[in-house]
């Protein structure tokens, strides 16, 4: 198997990591949106779509949505944001709209 391909279905499997996480009333989802990693609470909506908690951008930089974060969401996003910091460094192109990093269960 190609070393592509390989990443492609590490990728995948990443994802559906990302889609079981659960912290306090929050349903977790994350996805790229073109400039970095937007967390959301499937559980709420806003304007038509999923409330968004946070983004992190380049270099883990972290924006929040929610204006009172539990804290355990805010460890979460942490590292995530951590993760993506470091991910960045050793590939420029992670995270440009196709993969996912590893998630972390509280």
């Amino acid at each position: 198997m190609k070393k592509s391909r390989l990443q492609e279905i590490i990728k995948e499997e990443y994802t559906k990591l990302l889609s079981e996480a659960k912290i306090d009333n929050y349903d977790i989802g994350m996805s790229y949106m073109g400039n970095g990693l937007t967390i959301y609470d499937r559980n709420r909506e806003e304007h038509g779509d999923y409330k968004k908690l946070a983004h992190i951008g380049q270099g883990g930089k972290i924006s929040w949505y929610e204006k009172n974060p539990t804290p355990k969401l805010k460890r979460f996003v942490e590292k995530q944001a951590k993760e993506e910091a470091k991910q960045q460094k050793t590939n420029p192109a992670y995270g440009m709209g196709t993969s996912q990093q590893p998630g972390w269960k509280p």
